[in-house]
């Protein structure tokens, strides 16, 4: 190791330069280096001379990996589409879903109506056949099941060939 100037002791030893901070870092005097080492300016002599093949083998393997890490990049980015890709099918499909889920239970919602309105006329012909006298029963009996009959088939036509929008009475 090199030596400053008016060093008053072996290095590393707390020698104090003369008239000089001794927190700051000694500096290396130009004559003391050697012309074909670099001087890194700090008062420090680079030891790291490298020859001119080494660099260029270095400067290739160095771009070498850059090159191999531009593809894992380009294939991470290429993956990450193809997810947005897939997660934009997945978010189409659950609205196919959803609309769908909607309009079943729009159905569901058009035959409960139903049931209730086939629910009503039951009751009703139960009301029509008691009201009546016992001599006449028959008859009321055969003419509400006609028209009980008549309104089931009106109902299933209608809830068979129309939308769930069309059903409402």
């Amino acid at each position: 190791m090199a030596r400053t100037r008016g060093d008053s002791g072996p290095p590393g030893l707390g020698g104090v330069p003369n008239g000089e901070n001794p927190m700051s870092e000694p500096q290396i005097a130009p004559s003391d280096r050697e012309e074909h080492v670099p001087w890194s300016g700090r008062g420090e002599i680079v030891e790291h001379s490298v020859p001119p093949d080494a660099l260029g083998e270095r400067l290739e393997t160095l771009w070498n990996e850059l090159v191999n890490q531009n593809g894992v990049i380009e294939q991470l980015t290429n993956q990450l589409h193809s997810f947005e890709r897939k997660a934009a099918e997945f978010w189409t499909a659950c609205e196919e879903q959803r609309n769908a889920i909607i309009m079943l239970q729009q159905r569901l919602d058009a035959l409960a109506r139903q049931q209730l309105q086939t629910n009503t006329r039951i009751a009703a012909v139960q009301l029509a056949v008691q009201a009546r006298g016992p001599h006449d029963k028959a008859d009321a009996i055969r003419d509400s099941a006609e028209t009980f009959y008549q309104f089931l088939m009106r109902d299933l036509i209608t809830s068979v060939s129309s939308p769930p929008s069309e059903t409402q009475h």
